[in-house]
């Protein structure tokens, strides 16, 4: 037994030197595109253009899977700490949807954001709900049909935040039986995805839920 958890400790640590490595080059990689995409070495099409900004984009969803495999692994070990400030939601979405443009790209899909209430300002960590959306939005467009719309709706209300994503499953993903995949069976990039989020919305005192609709699933997270 001690030999198999010695194995796993020594594993992760090895996953996550090697996550740690590769995010200098994927800095290098995001600087290098953005002078490109500013033309600070010449002018492009603007097809050109819109390459460069699918690669921007895929190069920042490569950086939040190598993100997420650090912050497993510094909740682990116990090092893992909020920054917790005063932060603007509809930033938060708008960065998290810009990061990921990519993946909605690719079947056609598109986010429709609906706000709800006039409060934006809420304490958390910025960047660790970004994580959170970008995670669950990443599952949303996998897993949704072609053409087709992914709803986030934000319930801002004057004592909590509440951010709901769901879509329209697409048919390829159910069991041999024909019964829909569970939503806890499906799994965001490294497969770390549903299980950081839920432990960030835990660190902030708040709760994930996840559920199959109809035709679709939900996956939502409220602040306090």
């Amino acid at each position: 037994m001690l030999n198999i958890e010695k194995e796993a400790t020594d594993s992760m640590e090895f996953i996550a030197m090697l996550a740690h490595d590769m995010k200098t080059p994927i800095k290098a990689q995001l600087r290098a595109l953005e002078l490109l995409y500013s033309e600070s070495f010449g002018k492009f099409t603007d097809e050109a253009k819109n390459i460069i900004l699918n690669i921007i984009a895929s190069n920042k969803y490569m950086q939040c899977l190598v993100d997420n495999v650090l912050s497993e692994y510094r909740m682990n070990k116990g090092q893992f700490v909020l920054n917790i400030l005063n932060n603007d939601i509809r930033k938060t979405i708008e960065y998290a949807i810009n990061n990921i443009g990519i993946l909605s790209d690719v079947k056609n899909q598109n986010v429709n954001v609906k706000y709800s209430g006039k409060r934006f300002i809420y304490s958390y960590d910025e960047i660790e709900i970004q994580r959170v959306i970008v995670n669950l939005l990443s599952n949303a467009f996998e897993y949704a049909k072609e053409n087709s719309t992914v709803e986030l709706a934000v319930k801002n209300n004057t004592d909590k935040l509440e951010i709901e994503i769901s879509n329209s499953m697409n048919s390829s993903h159910h069991n041999n039986q024909g019964n829909k995949i569970m939503l806890n069976q499906l799994k965001a990039g490294t497969g770390l995805g549903l299980t950081i989020c839920k432990k960030i919305i835990n660190l902030h005192g708040g709760i994930c839920r996840f559920e199959n609709t109809q035709d679709g699933y939900k996956a939502a997270f409220t602040i306090y």
